[in-house]
């Protein structure tokens, strides 16, 4: 009726909804009811909780398993540049970059790669086919390998290698592995201690043991200066 203003969106859905059927009409008006006049949908809610069963016997009624607005399922399609693509172009159409820099390095990597049924796969010498992936879709596999159902929360570079064997490759693969392992909270927080050194020790010697030693050697090891010893 235009007295109030919309403001919830699944609310504004169902106001354009009205309005759509209120056209159906010729003549559209809604009339706010109290709830102590309203007897009707109480006697109605009474007879509903007071069946047996729970269900009203002289009623037909219908359930509804979602709202009639409910929104239309809309898929994103992601059309940005990804690593592929140069290889994509080269290995379909024979497409190379106008950079000769670029061309090149693309001829050359594209050698270890094949296109079977529009899809790009890397040569490996004693794997199948790898899968190449673009690095958002890559890391959602690794989430599944690290911690999915079958998760084993493993290293850096045993959950690369992991990957590897599934059959996926993209280019910063190991990078993206080590640093989610980096990342993952219940790694850092359930890891083994380790009591080993990240480095190796060195020992740090004093100047004062250092000069005794020195004295030492001069007075038990004589030097020959020329023709005489000195002790």
């Amino acid at each position: 009726m235009g007295e109030y203003e919309v403001r919830d969106a699944v609310m504004a859905t169902y106001l354009s909804k009205v309005k759509e059927r209120a056209k159906c009409f010729k003549k559209f008006e809604i009339k706010h009811v109290p709830r102590s006049e309203n007897w009707q949908a109480d006697a109605l809610s009474k007879l509903a909780s007071s069946s047996p069963d729970g269900h009203p016997k002289n009623i037909q009624w219908e359930i509804l398993h979602q709202p009639s607005v409910a929104p239309e399922a809309v898929a994103l399609v992601d059309r940005s540049e990804t690593w592929m693509d140069p290889l994509v172009s080269y290995l379909r159409d024979g497409t190379l970059p106008s950079n000769p820099r670029d061309a090149s390095r693309v001829r050359k990597k594209a050698q270890w790669f094949t296109l079977y049924e529009g899809i790009l796969y890397k040569k490996a010498f004693v794997q199948p086919l790898l899968r190449c992936t673009t690095p958002d879709e890559g890391r959602k596999i690794l989430e599944e390998i690290h911690e999915g159902e079958c998760g084993a929360h493993i290293g850096g570079r045993t959950l690369a290698a992991k990957a590897l064997r599934t059959g996926y490759y993209w280019p910063t693969l190991r990078a993206d592995a080590i640093e989610m392992v980096r990342k993952c909270d219940k790694c850092q927080r359930f890891a083994p201690v380790h009591h080993q050194p990240s480095a190796p020790l060195t020992a740090i010697h004093s100047p004062f043991l250092l000069q005794l030693g020195e004295w030492i050697s001069w007075a038990y090891f004589p030097r020959q200066r020329g023709s005489e010893n000195i002790c």
